[in-house]
């Protein structure tokens, strides 16, 4: 919906795993493959994560694992958008339509381009 709007600048998705024990390169590589061939995957160290999950304020917990050593991941289910800077500008939970986020990203966009124009930056 974004890149069909012609007032949008170009989006990169990102996605970041909370479960680095399970989410290796390879597994984060398949999983996203599931949504856009443009969504970038991240997986780190448990540290790595735990620093993005705290930057981010994202909950997570893994659950009790059963006798295959299986277990569920309890987490925040949220998109955040960032500008180009790397500030975050809004964020989408997930009672949000996929129209609310595109029209809050487009919007958040306009918005950044104009203050950035009176600026003198753009």
């Amino acid at each position: 919906m974004i890149e069909a709007n012609k007032q949008a600048d170009p989006i990169q998705p990102v996605f970041i795993t909370v479960d680095p024990e399970r989410d290796d390169v390879k597994a984060v590589r398949e999983y996203i493959r599931e949504f856009s061939p443009k969504l970038i995957g991240l997986t780190g160290s448990k540290e790595q994560v735990n620093q993005a999950t705290r930057s981010y304020r994202v909950y997570y917990s893994a659950g009790p694992r059963d006798n295959d050593n299986d277990y569920i991941v309890d987490h925040t289910i949220i998109t955040y958008l960032i500008d180009p800077e790397g500030n975050m500008v809004d964020y989408y939970g997930q009672t949000k339509t996929a129209e609310d986020v595109a029209n809050g990203a487009v919007n958040s966009m306009k918005k950044y381009r104009s203050l950035n124009r009176r600026l003198g930056f753009l």
